[in-house]
C-alpha cells in the first residue's frame, strides 16, 4: 500500500509532464507554477505520510512501556501548559490588559500501586512567576519529580519519559545531565521518547486545574502569584 501511493504519485507527474510538453498554449511561466504547485502537493503528501508513520511508531512505544509497567517503574509525561493569566474576583477593565502569566510545567505520571491491575495517572505540576524555558529547567523539574516519586515509593528504581520535541527538551544538554539525575534520585531512566505534533499533550490535561482556578476566583479569591495558585489548589484536592 505505502508503494502504490509513490506510483500514483508517480504516474501524476509523468502526466503533467506529458501535457505540459503536448499543449503549446501554456506559457513558460505557466509551466513553472504547474510544476511548481504539483512539486509542493507531492512534499507534502509525502511529509504527511511520514507525520503518520512516526506517530503510530511512538504510540506503539508507549504501548510497549504501559504493557511491561509494574511497581518499579513509571511512565512520564512532560509539557509546558499554557500560561495561567493572573486573575482577580474584581478587576477594574485598565487591569484587565497586559496582564502577566503564570508558566506551568505539567507532568502525568502513568504508575501501578499495590495489586491494582489497572493502571492510575498522578499528575504534578511546577508553578513559577517566571521562569526561563530552558533546559536547566527541565532537568530541574525531571529530578525533583523523580525525588518526590521515590520518597512515595521506594520501591521505584526506572522510568520511561515522553515529551514533544520543543528545544527546552529534544537538546544534548538534558539528555547528559539526566545520568546526574540518576545517581541523585536513584531512579533510572531508561528511556526517553518525543511526541509527534498534535499528540504533545497526551494525558496531560490542565482543564480540572484551570476550572479550580476560576472556581477559586468566584467566591472572591484573588490569584495573583504561583503561591496562591498553589494554595487554591490545595484547597480544592
Amino acid at each position: 500500500m505505502c508503494e502504490n501511493l509513490k506510483s500514483v504519485v508517480h504516474e501524476i507527474e509523468v502526466s503533467v509532464k506529458n501535457e505540459n510538453q503536448t499543449i503549446s498554449f501554456y506559457s513558460q511561466e505557466q509551466q513553472e507554477d504547474i510544476f511548481y504547485d504539483f512539486f509542493q502537493a507531492k512534499n507534502h503528501i509525502f511529509d504527511w505520510k511520514a507525520h503518520i508513520l512516526r506517530s503510530e511508531n511512538q504510540d506503539l512505544a508507549k504501548q510497549d512501556v504501559l504493557k511491561s509497567l509494574d511497581q518499579t517503574s513509571a511512565l512520564i509525561t512532560m509539557v509546558w501548559a499554557m500560561k495561567v493569566q493572573c486573575q482577580k474576583y474584581r478587576e477594574k477593565q485598565s487591569e484587565w490588559f497586559g496582564k502577566r502569566s503564570l508558566s506551568w510545567h505539567v507532568s502525568s505520571v502513568v504508575v501501578k500501586t499495590g495489586q491494582a491491575e489497572e493502571p492510575m495517572v498522578v499528575t504534578f505540576t511546577h508553578l513559577f512567576d517566571t521562569c526561563i524555558k530552558d533546559c536547566f529547567a527541565i532537568a530541574s523539574f525531571l529530578e525533583n519529580l523523580l525525588f518526590t516519586l521515590k520518597t512515595g515509593n521506594p520501591s521505584l528504581s526506572k522510568a520511561c519519559i515522553r515529551s514533544d520535541e520543543a528545544g527546552c527538551y529534544h537538546i544534548n544538554l538534558l539528555m547528559a545531565s539526566i545520568n546526574d539525575v540518576n545517581q541523585r534520585t536513584g531512579v533510572i531512566v531508561e528511556r526517553y521518547d518525543f511526541s509527534e505534533p498534535q499528540h504533545v499533550k497526551d494525558i496531560c490535561n490542565i482543564c480540572p486545574m484551570k476550572q479550580a482556578v476560576r472556581r477559586y476566583c468566584d467566591e472572591g479569591n484573588d490569584i495573583q502569584s504561583a503561591r496562591e495558585d498553589v494554595v487554591q489548589e490545595e484547597e480544592w484536592l
